[in-house]
């Protein structure tokens, strides 16, 4: 899974196998396990409601130096003999 300019996580690959989030109060733990929600809400409702639960796009976006004026989630899934 990879996120760019997700709330606090400015970049992040990670392999979502075995997955253990660990470490101090502010690096974006909380917020990787949100952007994993908001794609189940996505799927399960619309992109745009599960943003609105979240206050747009301006709440969900990195703020940072350069303001970026959107952010990414890719996923890619693997097995045996496909990927996709």
């Amino acid at each position: 899974m990879g996120l760019r300019h997700y709330r606090s996580i400015a970049e992040a690959d990670v392999d979502l196998g075995q997955l253990l989030l660990a470490g101090p109060n502010g690096p974006g733990k909380s917020n990787f396990l949100d952007a994993l929600r908001l794609l189940s809400e996505a799927l399960q409702t619309s992109l745009d409601q599960a943003l609105r639960s979240r206050g747009g796009v301006a709440e969900v976006r990195r703020r940072s130096t350069g303001h970026p004026t959107h952010f990414s989630i890719d996923l890619e899934f693997r097995g045996p003999g496909y990927t996709a």
